[in-house]
C-alpha cells in the first residue's frame, strides 16, 4: 500500500481556530486557581480535547476534503469544540452537560465523516474504534450529571482507556499516513499553543504601566517561547526524511501513540507556562512563591520531555539532555529569592544550554537533539 503526501487543506487551517479557544480557556482556568485540584481538571480535560482533536487530524490525513458535505461536516465539528471550550470554565460545574453534549457531537461528526468517505482498509480499521469513541462520548455526556468529583474520576478514566487503547487494540485493517501532512499539521498546532502564551503574555501587559521592567520581562518570554518552538523544528529536516523511510507498519504505530504524547506533554508545558508568565509580567521584582516555582519547573521539563520524546520516534536522542534540563532547574526552584524577570533570564538559559546548545557531552552517537 502506498502513502499519500498530501498536502494541508486550508478548511483544516480555519478549523484550528477553534484549539485557540480551548488553549486559552484551560489557561484562564489554572491561573485563577493555581492548584492540584484544578491542575488535575485541567489535565483530565485537555487530555480528552486533544485526543479528539488528534482523531481529526487522522480524518483529514486519510479522507479527501474536496466534497462540500466534507466541509459541512466539519463546520459541524467546530460547533462541537465551540461548545466544549465554552463549557471548560465551568466543565466540573454548572456546564457539564453542554461539555459532553459538545463532546459527543464531535465524536459522531468525526465517526460519520470516517466511515463514509474512507476507503475499505481505513474502514475496517475505524470499525473497532468507532463504537469505543462513541461509548466514551456517551459515558461523559452521562457523567456529567453528577457531581464535579464524580466527573473528575469518571472522565479521567475515559481519558486513559481512550489513550492508551491504542496501544494494545489490533486493527482489522489498515491506516495509510500522509507523513508530510501529518507532521505539518502537528506543527501548525503546536504555533497555535504557543501563540496563545504570546497572546497570554501580551494580555496580561496591557493591564500593567510599560515600564522598564515590565518591557524586559515581555520581551524574555518572548525569547523563551522562540526557544521552544526553535527546539521543536531544528530537526525537521530529518524528521520528515525518517517518517517517509519508515515501513507503513511502524509509521502507523509511531503516530497512534507517540505524536499524541509527545505533543501533550508540550501542550500541557505550553498552559502551565502561560499561566506563569502573566503572574511575572504582572509583577516583574516579586519574587514568585512556592506553587508558581513549581509550575514554571514542571512546564519547561514537560516540553523538553515531549521534543525528546517526539524526536525518539524517529532518530536517536540524547535523554541525557532531558536529565540535565531536570537537574539544573532545580537550582531556580530551590531558591525562593530570585526576582521574577530574573528567574526568566535564568530558566531561558537553562532551557537552552540544556535542549538546545551544541556541547560534546550531550551528543549522541548518530544524532543530537
Amino acid at each position: 500500500m502506498t502513502t499519500r503526501n498530501k498536502e494541508v487543506d486550508k478548511i483544516e487551517l480555519f478549523f484550528d481556530l477553534v484549539f485557540v479557544f480551548t488553549f486559552i480557556q484551560l489557561t484562564l482556568k489554572l491561573e485563577h486557581h493555581l492548584d492540584f485540584h484544578t491542575f488535575l481538571e485541567v489535565f483530565v480535560l485537555l487530555a480528552l480535547i486533544w485526543y479528539i482533536f488528534e482523531g481529526y487530524i487522522w480524518l483529514t490525513n486519510t479522507t479527501e476534503l474536496t466534497e462540500r458535505n466534507h466541509r459541512i461536516f466539519l463546520a459541524l465539528g467546530m460547533v462541537g469544540f465551540m461548545l466544549i471550550s465554552v463549557a471548560i470554565p465551568e466543565a466540573y460545574g454548572k456546564n457539564g452537560f453542554i461539555f459532553g453534549l459538545g463532546f459527543l457531537s464531535i465524536v459522531a461528526t468525526h465517526s460519520l465523516l470516517f466511515l463514509l468517505h474512507s476507503n475499505d482498509e481505513t474502514k475496517k480499521a475505524m470499525s473497532t474504534i468507532v463504537p469505543f469513541n462513541l461509548m466514551f462520548a456517551i459515558i461523559i455526556l452521562v457523567s456529567s450529571l453528577f457531581s464535579g468529583d464524580v466527573r473528575l474520576i469518571v472522565w479521567g478514566i475515559v481519558a486513559a482507556v481512550a489513550v492508551l487503547g491504542p496501544l494494545v487494540q489490533r486493527n482489522k485493517g489498515q491506516f495509510a499516513v500522509s507523513p508530510w501532512h501529518f507532521l505539518e499539521r502537528h506543527y501548525l498546532i503546536l504555533v497555535i499553543a504557543l501563540g496563545e502564551t504570546i497572546a497570554s503574555t501580551g494580555r496580561a501587559a496591557i493591564d500593567e504601566d510599560l515600564t522598564t521592567d515590565v518591557i524586559l520581562t515581555m520581551i524574555i518570554a518572548l525569547g523563551l517561547t522562540v526557544l521552544l518552538w526553535y527546539s521543536y523544528v531544528k530537526d525537521d529536516s530529518e524528521r520528515e526524511e525518517k517518517f517517509h523511510s519508515m515501513d507503513i507498519d511502524r509509521r502507523d504505530q509511531a503516530s497512534k501513540a507517540g505524536f499524541y504524547w509527545s505533543h501533550f506533554a508540550m501542550f500541557l508545558g505550553i498552559i502551565l507556562l502561560a499561566v506563569v508568565k502573566v503572574a511575572i509580567i504582572h509583577d516583574p521584582m516579586q519574587t514568585l512563591d512556592l506553587a508558581h516555582r513549581i509550575t514554571l519547573y514542571v512546564s519547561i521539563v514537560l516540553f523538553g520531555y515531549g521534543v525528546i520524546y517526539f524526536n525518539r520516534l524517529f532518530f536517536k536522542v540524547s535523554w541525557k539532555r532531558l536529565a540535565v534540563l531536570a537537574v539544573l532547574l532545580v537550582i531556580p526552584l530551590v531558591v525562593p529569592y530570585l526576582p521574577a524577570i530574573i528567574l526568566s533570564l535564568v530558566i531561558t538559559f537553562i532551557y537552552y544550554i540544556s535542549i538546545i546548545a551544541p556541547l560534546p557531552f550531550l551528543k549522541t552517537k548518530q544524532k543530537e537533539t
